[in-house]
């Protein structure tokens, strides 16, 4: 049994991005700073990305990976758009490291949200913290958005394929735009 996923992102009109901008959400530098005291804002990326999901068994010939454990949840109500719950985010993170069966120390990367929010992915990085306080090894943090902008509606999807390409080629590539962390 096999299931194609595809995510698309097409930047059509720019009916978006007056509301956008009107928000102040939209990056003035035109690069989403990902973690970084000059973040401003998130820029909008298109993109395609597909995958391919399959039962796994062994006799498959390559895997790029398995995943062991999805989990979602609602943030309840947040102070805004572009600054989350910290605490939903912990519960998320536990709920899935839970259904997968591993510890905090088995886990030595992240793909985070990382949108270019100073607010947001300050929350993020702290939910994060409190999760992985008591690991004993590094744990290293990524946004792709850092590296493509935000593909909306692609996003998670191209998260994941970033994720299996690190976990292929043993390589993170780095977050861009990020001299000084926040």
């Amino acid at each position: 049994t096999s299931a194609v996923v595809i995510g698309v992102s097409l930047i059509l009109t720019g009916l978006g991005y007056e509301s956008f901008c009107s928000a102040n959400m939209v990056s003035k530098t035109g690069r989403c700073s990902t973690f970084s005291e000059e973040a401003d804002g998130f820029v909008r990326g298109e993109g395609c990305v597909g995958i391919v999901l399959e039962i796994y068994d062994e006799s498959h010939e390559f895997v790029y990976g398995i995943i062991e454990s999805t989990a979602v949840n609602n943030d309840g109500k947040s102070a805004s758009l572009t600054a989350s719950r910290g605490p939903s985010q912990e519960l998320i993170q536990k709920e899935a490291m839970n259904r997968a069966g591993i510890h905090v120390d088995e886990i030595g990367y992240i793909e985070t949200h990382g949108t270019g929010f100073l607010t947001g992915d300050a929350i993020e990085v702290q939910a994060i913290a409190n999760v992985h306080k008591k690991r004993t090894n590094p744990l290293f943090l990524g946004s792709l958005k850092s590296n493509i902008g935000h593909l909306e509606a692609a996003s998670g999807l191209a998260s994941l394929v970033k994720v299996l390409l690190c976990l292929h080629h043993k390589q993170i590539p780095m977050n861009l735009h990020c001299d000084v962390i926040s």
